[in-house]
């Protein structure tokens, strides 16, 4: 009895943790707009001149040419963007550099009162990873993974790129 609560105990700690972690991931999108929004509107008088005639469904990348807002902005604005995420992403990493205890393994020799802690280097980690990829479920898992990145990456840019302007 005092197992199954650990136990449950246990998984609701596990699903907080997804849950924060899919809710963060999720709002990555909406960030990186507002950010991106933020920036490439920054000192610029807003027209509104909006033409919704080639948005949605009658998108059509060939009759692109002659839209203002769809050039390539300016250098430093590209550079700031650039900058911010990559503060953004270094921030994100040092909770996890300062804050996550190293990793160790413990072999057993015969008996389980007589323990020793050996610890793991990144070089025996990425061996043990190439290795698991051995396992035909492993990589099938891996495969159907990195289709549904594609996916989601083409998607995502289609998507945009049709009805946002």
């Amino acid at each position: 009895m005092v197992q199954e609560a650990v136990t449950k105990k246990d998984q609701s700690m596990v699903m907080l943790f997804f849950g924060i972690f899919f809710a963060t991931f999720q709002s990555a999108g909406i960030w990186g707009n507002l950010i991106t929004s933020t920036v490439l509107s920054r000192g610029e008088e807003v027209k509104n001149d909006t033409n919704i005639s080639a948005c949605g469904v009658n998108y059509c990348e060939a009759s692109l040419g002659d839209i203002e807002n769809l050039k390539r902005p300016e250098e430093w604005r590209v550079r700031i963007m650039l900058s911010i995420f990559a503060g953004v992403s270094i921030f994100a990493a040092l909770p996890i550099i300062i804050f996550l205890d190293p990793l160790e393994r413990f072999d057993y020799d015969g008996e389980d009162t007589s323990s020793t802690k050996k610890k793991t280097n990144a070089c025996s980690l990425a061996l043990s990873s190439l290795k698991q990829m051995t396992d035909p479920r492993q990589a099938l898992l891996s495969v159907l993974i990195f289709y549904s990145g594609i996916y989601q990456g083409f998607f995502d840019a289609d998507f945009t790129k049709a009805n946002i302007y």
